[in-house]
């Protein structure tokens, strides 16, 4: 499946693997994202990529299972999981509520699993 590299930093890179190329193209172009909130993104992204992941549980948190959540806006969500130094991103979605739908924790469950599945050798 397709990956789209976001940053690549001091400490940690950053890819958006997508299940699908249409949703790779959509994350890419980020359609219904303001030129303000891409330039937020992109300054939070490369501050974690650069120094590492923040302390404070409103921009990076735990969701389970090895799934962490990543806010680099008050308004977005990046979930995503390490894969060694690399942090990807499989789902990115719109805050609705304060904590993670379980519709979307377990889409992002079924994503790492497919991610596993083509990326890792045995």
């Amino acid at each position: 499946m397709p990956t789209c590299e976001l940053l690549n930093g001091d400490r940690y890179r950053f890819v958006f693997w997508a299940a699908r190329e249409a949703d790779l193209d959509f994350f890419c172009r980020c359609p219904k994202l303001t030129r303000a909130d891409k330039e937020k993104i992109v300054k939070a992204l490369t501050i974690y990529a650069d120094k590492g992941f923040p302390d404070n549980r409103q921009k990076f948190k735990p969701v389970e299972d090895g799934l962490y959540e990543v806010k680099p806006t008050t308004q977005l969500r990046m979930v995503g999981f390490f894969h060694g130094k690399v942090f990807v991103c499989v789902l990115c979605v719109r805050k609705k509520q304060d904590n993670l739908p379980p519709r979307d924790v377990k889409k992002a469950k079924k994503y790492r699993e497919r991610y596993y599945a083509e990326n890792v050798e045995d």
